[in-house]
């Protein structure tokens, strides 16, 4: 897979971008997917994806959902490890690598029964 492992030169840590090749510091990199990409690649790439939702965004898109939907590209991301000890952490986007916050909405719902029952 381009863009891993990274390198060592001159004591920096360096890759190559999983889109153009070029030779990056990876201090200078993202994620998008399965790739590392410099950040004139990660631009490029998930620019188009945050113009094309943009739109549902503004309209409340990522409001109240039952999926963990990235604000920037829309991604449904795996909620399983949101939370530590039942508070939202920081969250990357899966797919766009972008940071954002999480809020959650917890519902209760009860079942009762007659005692003996």
């Amino acid at each position: 897979m381009m863009g891993w492992p990274c390198y060592n030169k001159n004591g920096k840590s360096y890759t190559n971008c999983g889109n153009c090749d070029n030779e990056t510091n990876t201090n200078d990199t993202l994620w998008f997917e399965d790739k590392l990409l410099c950040l004139s690649c990660h631009e490029k790439v998930i620019k188009p994806l945050i113009d094309s939702f943009t739109e549902e965004y503004e309209e409340g898109t990522c409001d109240w959902n039952d999926e963990l939907k990235c604000p920037y590209c829309g991604y449904d991301n795996d909620s399983a490890d949101a939370f530590n000890g039942g508070e939202p952490e920081d969250w990357e986007c899966d797919r766009c690598g972008l940071e954002f916050d999480v809020d959650v909405e917890y519902s209760h719902t009860f079942q009762t029964k007659r005692k003996g029952d």
